[in-house]
Parts: structure tokens; C-alpha cells; sequence
């Protein structure tokens, strides 16, 4: 952790124990005026940390705020917050999960993840959402708590039609999280279906079949791709992919 980090850490945590709004703007025009270099969004999550236990009319100001530093403390600092006494309201959240700023929302997912509450509702509530950012965030989030079994991937079951170029890369990282951590049946589950459909969505599940972990389910995944073949016809990227597992099946 940086010297400035360390630095704003312990200002924060003195400025909560006085409580004095001053205090602590004080040391969020620091954060604002912070280089990049010397505040990394790794750091907004720790920072988040030490403001959590601050009351909604000082922590809810900084989602607002111009400065996507400051608005990803305030997002980590109200997922932390989340499950504990006196609850923050939902639209809070939703604010925090649709920001156009990934550092805000990965604070934010940082924050729910590592707090005392269950996060899981969230999932359900972001992916269905009308805001690209807060699917976006509801993706991340499910790869980071779904590993429990509370999780139906059937909340995916049409993300392959999405459009966005950066929804479909955090989407390919999603199901890759969630094989990689107990979820491969359902991944390559739903993959089957999607290479099925009438359009397939090729990128998206060559893909996730070329991942590492797909490695030792060829059979499987040669069964999907030849699925997605016959929608298509030839494609480069379905026959590397072929070639590949066809090989490791061999």
C-alpha cells in the first residue's frame, strides 16, 4: 500500500472519531486532488473501509460526487454498510452500481462482498436492471458470490443477445469466474443452449470454451461447439477451438 494511502487511511479514521463533517471534507480534497498514480482504485475499497460506520447524510452526498475517487469510497463505504444496523436505502445502491466509472462499481462490489450482509439479492436486482453500468455490475458481482448454490444461472439465460461489447467481455469473465469456482455443469449448460440458438452468439461462447478450465471438459465442450457449427457454418474461431479440444479428447 502507498505512503499517501496509508496516510489518508489514518486521517479518515481520525476524522470519524470527531465526527466533524469539516474534518472530513477536509480529507476528501485530498482524495479529490489526489494524482492518479498516487491513489490507485485498488485503494478506494480500504478507504471505503474507514468511512462505512459514517451516517447516511455525510457518506450518501459523496455518490454524487464529480470525482469518481470520492464516489468509490462512498460506494464501498455503503456496500460495507450493507446487512448493518440502519439501513441505507436501495436507490443509494443502484446509483453506486449504474456510475460510469468501473473503480465505483468494483468499490461498490469490493464493499457488499466484504461487509457483514449477504449481497446475493443483488444479483437478481442488477441483472434485470435497465442501466448497461448496473448489469454490469450485477455480472461482477455474481461471479464473486456465485459459487453458492443460491445462484440459478438462469438469470443469464439471455445475456448472450446483449449488444455491448464491454457487457459481453464482463459477461465472458463471469462465466469463467463461475467455473472456475464449482459452477462448470451450469456454465457449459447454459453455453449449450445459447450455441443452439437460431443467432448464436459465437464470441461470446468460443470463448468462454477456450478458457483454461475448459481444458478438461473437451468432450463437452466439442459437443457445443459442433452444436454452434451446424448454426453457423465456418468460422475460424469455432474451428481453433475444435482443433483444440478435439485434441485434448484424443
Amino acid at each position: 500500500m502507498k505512503p499517501f494511502v496509508r496516510e489518508l487511511i489514518g486521517d479518515f479514521k481520525a476524522a470519524v472519531r470527531i465526527g466533524d463533517p469539516d474534518s472530513l471534507e477536509a480529507v476528501m480534497d485530498r482524495v479529490r486532488a489526489a494524482p492518479e498514480d498516487e491513489l490507485p482504485a485498488t485503494a478506494l475499497t480500504p478507504l471505503g473501509e474507514t468511512v462505512r460506520s459514517l451516517p447516511e447524510e455525510i457518506l450518501l452526498p459523496w455518490l454524487d460526487d464529480e470525482d469518481a475517487a470520492v464516489r468509490g469510497i462512498a460506494a464501498a463505504g455503503i456496500g460495507w454498510k450493507y446487512g448493518a444496523a440502519g439501513e441505507i436505502p436501495e436507490a443509494a445502491y443502484l446509483l453506486a452500481a449504474g456510475d460510469p466509472a468501473e473503480e465505483v462499481r468494483t468499490a461498490l462490489v469490493d464493499g457488499l462482498t466484504a461487509g457483514p450482509g449477504s449481497p446475493a439479492a443483488w444479483v437478481n436486482i442488477l441483472l434485470s436492471g435497465d442501466s448497461l453500468f448496473a448489469r454490469q455490475t450485477g455480472l461482477l458481482l455474481l461471479g464473486r458470490t456465485g459459487s453458492l448454490t443460491i445462484h440459478s444461472l438462469d438469470v443469464l439465460s439471455d445475456f448472450d443477445r446483449e449488444q455491448d461489447h464491454e457487457l459481453r467481455t464482463a459477461l465472458v469473465e463471469t462465466l469463467n469466474r463461475l467455473a472456475e469456482n464449482g459452477r462448470t455443469g451450469s456454465v457449459l449448460d447454459l453455453l449449450e443452449v445459447w450455441a443452439g440458438r437460431e443467432e448464436p452468439n459465437t464470441w461470446v461462447v468460443t470463448r468462454v470454451v477456450s478458457a483454461g478450465w475448459a481444458s478438461e471438459h473437451s468432450e463437452r465442450c466439442v459437443t457445443i461447439l459442433e452444436k454452434l457449427s451446424e448454426q453457423v457454418g465456418d468460422n475460424r474461431s469455432i474451428a481453433r477451438a475444435l482443433e483444440r479440444h478435439r485434441t485434448s479428447a484424443s
